[in-house]
């Protein structure tokens, strides 16, 4: 599977812009921005959902 092999090997940059994202998240609750951190969280859960799709071998 193509898709495999691509997740296989970026799933440290995955990882990395999981917590990236994440921490965007963070800071979006604290300054009170209304709708960017669910944007946040959709972002972070995607990638990190990525990384583990790509990590399972």
């Amino acid at each position: 599977m193509q898709i495999k092999k691509v997740l296989t090997k970026n799933v440290k940059l995955l990882g990395l812009g999981g917590i990236v994202s994440s921490w965007f998240t963070i800071s979006m609750v604290w300054t009170g921005g209304p709708t960017l951190p669910f944007v946040g969280f959709l972002v972070a859960s995607g990638l990190f959902g990525l990384a583990l799709l790509g990590g399972s071998q």
